[in-house]
């Protein structure tokens, strides 16, 4: 039952309650004039009863709206809650895929930035001239030139295994500086030279960091039976 209609009710119930009592004590059809202090706490006592009772029913029903609004405040803060969690969950979320964002950027700038800090040897060109010593019949000098950051102890290596018809001469230097140009030598045995083979040549250095590294160079024959770098 709505709140308002009780309230009503028992004011109104209150209201003749009272005014029926009263009249009934001032009217001449009342002993209350000659009763004595007992019986007149007996009246009041039994009037009043009803009147309480009344204003208990009203007060529970007014307990039982403030309890479901409570309630309902209660349900809207949990839901205030909920989203404030979920916003929280997403701003997380947000937040961890800017960190990782972040933690890449500064991953590929950190590769970057070693890389560029690397010698990087390019080929220039290929001299050809013959020999005649032993087994040896040309040599292919090869010029290289380092592009980028200088490198530490470098040794040009074979790296194709089942290349006996090759070998690398002058292929070791101190220092290659950034911009430096070097020449390093095939020594070939041209009769068992296979010009379908390509030449793996690995570049060990000791960076600027003191760490060693590795770059590996492909030479190939081109139509001209002249090196080339690919």
């Amino acid at each position: 039952m709505d709140l308002k209609i009780v309230k009503n009710i028992v004011v109104t119930f209150s209201i003749v309650w009272v005014v029926f009592w009263v009249l009934y004590g001032v009217s001449e059809s009342s002993n209350l004039k000659e009763s004595f202090f007992n019986e007149w706490g007996d009246f009041f006592a039994g009037t009043a009863a009803p009147l309480a009772f009344a204003w208990l029913v009203l007060g529970y029903f007014q307990q039982g709206k403030e309890l479901s609004e409570n309630t309902d405040t209660l349900k809207q803060q949990i839901t205030k809650l909920e989203e404030s969690l979920d916003l929280q969950r997403q701003l997380v979320e947000a937040t961890k895929e800017e960190m990782n964002v972040y933690k890449e950027k500064i991953r590929k700038d950190e590769e970057r930035y070693y890389l560029e800090n690397q010698p990087r040897f390019v080929w220039l060109k290929t001299k050809k001239r013959p020999m005649s010593i032993g087994d040896l019949e040309l040599i292919m000098d090869v010029s290289l030139k380092n592009i980028q950051a200088e490198g530490y102890e470098i040794v040009f290596s074979i790296k194709s295994k089942n290349l006996p018809w090759v070998r690398l001469e002058f292929n070791s230097f101190p220092v290659i500086m950034r911009g430096q140009e070097v020449k390093i030598s095939f020594a070939l045995s041209s009769k068992d030279i296979d010009f379908r083979e390509d030449i793996l040549v690995d570049a060990n250095y000791i960076s600027r960091f003191g760490k060693p590294e590795t770059q590996l160079l492909d030479f190939r024959f081109n139509e001209s039976g002249d090196l080339d770098c690919v």
